[in-house]
């Protein structure tokens, strides 16, 4: 077993249903759902600037957070999120434990399968799958790495036969097919270090 799906299997998750009354903050719909203070070797900090998510746990640990938008009977959906690591927290490059942060999407839970866009601590943007029978590499993007100490807007726009991902307004590719995967949107961080989040917005991508 790699140690990438040692990180994903290790996962801590927080999720719910489109919330009617979602806080009017920096993380929009998923405010409700996200930790604050510490919980089981993750610390979370909200501030009207931005979400701070650390690992004080075990370096092959992840955490994500989503909510499911779908539930309104809207079909098609897009996700932004701006994102960067905080340097101050010592992330890691390292392939044994990297640092990861980005966006999931067509998230079920039953049995548990969603899509990830992950940058990792190089500034790489890789694709994984997961399914009930584990983690699948799917693709790397190309281009220039981003500067992951810097916010890096990712986003994802649901079409009718499959999602397209973007890197600071930048088209980086179709990813995969849509046909029955639509689900939770949201974020994730894995591995080593801090990492910060802001200005995370649904909207009807029709």
């Amino acid at each position: 077993m790699t140690n990438l799906l040692r990180l994903v299997l290790l996962v801590i998750v927080c999720f719910g249903a489109w919330p009617a009354d979602a806080a009017d903050s920096t993380m929009g719909p998923l405010t409700k759902f996200l930790i604050e203070g510490t919980k089981e070797g993750w610390e979370g900090n909200l501030t009207p600037e931005a979400y701070r998510l650390e690992n004080k746990g075990s370096a092959q640990a992840a955490q994500y957070f989503h909510v499911d938008p779908h539930a309104d009977g809207t079909a098609l959906w897009a996700m932004s999120v701006e994102l960067k690591f905080d340097a101050s927290a010592g992330n890691g490059v390292a392939t044994q434990n990297p640092s990861l942060a980005g966006v999931v999407f067509g998230f079920k839970a039953n049995p548990r399968s969603y899509l990830a866009l992950l940058m990792d601590g190089t500034g790489k943007l890789s694709v994984y799958k997961r399914t009930q029978n584990g983690l699948q590499h799917l693709v790397d993007f190309g281009g220039p790495p981003l500067d992951t100490k810097r916010y890096n807007e990712l986003r994802i726009v649901e079409t009718q036969d499959k999602f397209e991902a973007y890197a600071n307004g930048k088209h980086l590719g179709g990813i995969g097919t849509k046909a029955g995967i639509s689900g939770g949107m949201g974020i994730i961080a894995g591995g080593p270090g801090a990492f910060l989040f802001r200005k995370f917005q649904l909207a009807p991508s029709s």
